[in-house]
């Protein structure tokens, strides 16, 4: 019996990890961040943004530095410390543009751009260091998608493979209006060609982000209505994982930690 124990625990040293749990920084609608465990689904005590202009619209992790950057809807883009909260002025943007109140915020890892999308379809690249700011395509369904003609109202998005040196990536995006998840090509056109019917209800503050392993897998979160999802970036299938603990509120981005 003692040699079966001494050879148990030696097996389950030697297995590997699972490697599925992640952290997800969430952003609440009134400028605060929680740590989210993706294994045990609780948050974190939330921790206020300090030093900000304006209201936090969105957050991703850029890839490049591994720095979180947040934008405001006064057009200041920050790096922001997760753990206290506090808030470093990084850029204004050159453009003053309307985004209808939310945006999709993620950074493109092949040239270290900052992808902003407008609800009402205005579509920004922005340079972070400078914050000069290019008005791309605006936002539409291409013609032969079977969304062709509706006006989309994306809300959220993500880039895959961000990770430092990625020299390949895409934009994916979720119109939380029809359901529907999207693939935007080419992104400074504002394409959106219609890859999966997400299957069911989601609201207009639904937070998703990409989590990349560096060797080219890619594993999709999505947050809505306080309830923690799976989304499989290659088929669109999403799939409840379950409730999340101690959220302080509604959270309209997530940034998943590398």
């Amino acid at each position: 019996m003692r040699h079966l124990l001494l050879a148990a625990v030696a097996a389950a040293a030697l297995a590997p990890a699972s490697g599925h749990a992640a952290t997800l920084i969430g952003l609440t609608a009134d400028n605060r961040l929680v740590s989210i465990d993706t294994d045990t689904r609780r948050a974190s005590a939330p921790v206020a943004i300090r030093g900000v202009e304006g209201r936090v619209l969105g957050i991703d992790q850029r890839p490049a530095n591994g720095t979180l950057v947040a934008l405001t809807d006064t057009a200041m883009l920050y790096t922001i410390d997760p753990r206290t909260g506090a808030a470093t002025p990084l850029s204004r943007l050159t453009e003053r543009a309307d985004l209808g109140g939310r945006a999709v915020v993620d950074v493109n890892p092949t040239v270290d751009r900052l992808r902003v999308i407008g609800v009402n379809g205005m579509n920004l690249r922005i340079n972070m260091d400078t914050g000069a700011t290019l008005v791309d395509g605006a936002i539409k369904y291409a013609d032969g998608d079977r969304n062709a003609g509706t006006m989309p109202r994306v809300t959220a998005g993500a880039y895959t493979n961000s990770v430092k040196g990625a020299t390949q990536t895409a934009l994916y995006t979720i119109d939380t209006l029809l359901g529907s998840f999207n693939l935007q090509a080419p992104p400074n056109d504002g394409m959106q060609q219609s890859k999966a019917s997400l299957g069911m209800s989601l609201p207009p503050a639904t937070a998703f982000d990409i989590l990349a392993d560096g060797d080219g897998g890619n594993r999709g979160f999505v947050l809505a209505n306080g309830t923690l999802h799976r989304l499989d970036v290659q088929t669109g299938a999403l799939s409840v994982v379950g409730p999340v603990a101690n959220l302080p509120g509604e959270i309209i981005d997530i940034a998943a930690m590398r």
